[in-house]
Order: structure tokens, then C-alpha cells, then sequence
């Protein structure tokens, strides 16, 4: 028993030995570990990198100005390139204001006169012309040769003569042709073209409004294709029992000739 608590004595006294040891050895070395960092960082942020700086990079910039002079010395950029430099800007700038005159001319561009011949027969009708058979129509138009212009937008004034037919097969015959008359506004786009007209047909009071797609075949003819809707507002009596308005859209073929 005595040789028993005699041993686990010594045991806890060794432990308690073994314990103070590590807290001791634990408070001593870490100052000394802190203090030699900050002075490795005095080291380095302080006189040495104002040597560093002094030394190295003092005759540097010394260096590097003789290197510069040197080589404009021996190549001679300013002697060579300063004239074609100095004439390819001003070759510039003549650039720049020619196309920004043609860009913002405004004025009125003369087309010269324009002699229009159109083909066209409708293909779709509103509700008040289904019992309503449709011919081949023809038109002749002009238009002048001066333009205006709304902001980006050009046009041109003309006028054309139109013909329409339609008989009507149910359930009692009757027809609704005659000859017609617009003024047109066109808004030309190259080649092709939107136009609008107000006019009559008839004694019906009627607007227009198409667009085509131009194909230049010689240097004053142009052929066009296109689509156009029609309405009149005040139809025959026959055609009012049914509805208030005839509506149509046609397919043209046009052969457009300048005058110039």
C-alpha cells in the first residue's frame, strides 16, 4: 500500500512539474518571438528601403532620360513623321466636315418629273363588296420634281387618275365603277417607295395609302411592285344597304419613267 501512494505520488508531482515547465517555457519565448518580429519589420520599412530607393533608382531616371534622347536622336521620329503626322490630321478634318455637310443638307434635292403607268386588280374586299366581282384597273400619275422635307423625311407631290369596276352578282346585278382622282404625297426610299392620296371616286370621297418595291431597269425606268389599300366613303346606295364603306387592297404592277 505505502509502495502504491508513494507511486502515484511521484506521479502527480511529475505531472505538476511537467505543467509548470510548459507554462513557464510558454510565457518566456513568446516576447521573445513578438520582439524579434517587430524588429525585422523596422528592418524593412525603414532605413533599408530608403537606401533602396536612393541608390537605385536616383541614376535610373538619369538613365532613362539619355535612353529617350539617344533614341530620338538616332532615329529621327520628330524630322520624319511630324509632316505626314500634321498632313494626315488635316486630311482628317477636310473628311469630317464633308460628310457632316452631306449629312445635315437639308435643301431640296430635284428628282426631275416622274410619268407613272399602273396595272392593278383587287384581291381581298371588306364585308360590303363579298358579292362584288373585281376587274383589272389602270392608273396614270405624275410627280413633281421638287421635294420637302419634315425632319429626316422627304416628299414629293404628284396626282394620278385612277379607274374601278365592280359588278355585283347577288342576289341582283348592279356595278360600281367610274374614274377617280388623288393628290399624292410620296416618301421616296431609293427605288421604292410609301405614298398616301385624298381624292374621289366617283362622287365618293376616298383615301389611298401603299407602298411598293422598286426594281431599276434603265437609268430613267424603274419597275415597281406593290400593294395598296383603297376606301370610299360614300358608296352607291346598293353597297350601303350592306355597309357604310367599300374597302379593297389590290396588287400593282407599275412602270415608273423619268424626266429629266
Amino acid at each position: 500500500m505505502k509502495k502504491r501512494l508513494e507511486m502515484t505520488t511521484n506521479i502527480r508531482v511529475m505531472r505538476l512539474c511537467t505543467i509548470v515547465i510548459a507554462l513557464t517555457a510558454t510565457v518566456w519565448v513568446h516576447p521573445l518571438y513578438a520582439q524579434e518580429e517587430e524588429e525585422e519589420e523596422g528592418i524593412i520599412w525603414g532605413e533599408e528601403e530608403e537606401g533602396f530607393d536612393e541608390d537605385f533608382f536616383g541614376e535610373d531616371d538619369e538613365f532613362f532620360d539619355e535612353g529617350e534622347e539617344s533614341f530620338d536622336d538616332e532615329f529621327g521620329l520628330e524630322d520624319e513623321f511630324g509632316d505626314e503626322m500634321d498632313e494626315f490630321l488635316e486630311e482628317d478634318e477636310l473628311l469630317e466636315e464633308e460628310f457632316e455637310e452631306e449629312e445635315f443638307d437639308e435643301e431640296p434635292v430635284d428628282f426631275g418629273y416622274n410619268v407613272r403607268l399602273s396595272a392593278a386588280s383587287p384581291s381581298f374586299v371588306n364585308n360590303t363588296l363579298m358579292t362584288w366581282n373585281s376587274f383589272l384597273d389602270v392608273r396614270l400619275g405624275a410627280d413633281l420634281p421638287f421635294t420637302f422635307s419634315l425632319g429626316p423625311i422627304r416628299m414629293r407631290l404628284g396626282a394620278e387618275v385612277v379607274t374601278y369596276k365592280f359588278e355585283n352578282y347577288l342576289p341582283e346585278g348592279g356595278t360600281f365603277n367610274g374614274v377617280g382622282i388623288y393628290g399624292m404625297v410620296t416618301f421616296p426610299a431609293g427605288p421604292s417607295d410609301m405614298h398616301v392620296g385624298v381624292g374621289v371616286l366617283g362622287s365618293s370621297p376616298a383615301v389611298v395609302l401603299g407602298q411598293s418595291f422598286g426594281i431599276p431597269y434603265t437609268d430613267n425606268i424603274i419597275l415597281k411592285l406593290g400593294t395598296r389599300v383603297t376606301m370610299a366613303a360614300n358608296p352607291p346606295e346598293q353597297i350601303k344597304e350592306i355597309g357604310p364603306a367599300a374597302a379593297w387592297l389590290e396588287g400593282f404592277f407599275t412602270v415608273v419613267y423619268s424626266l429629266e
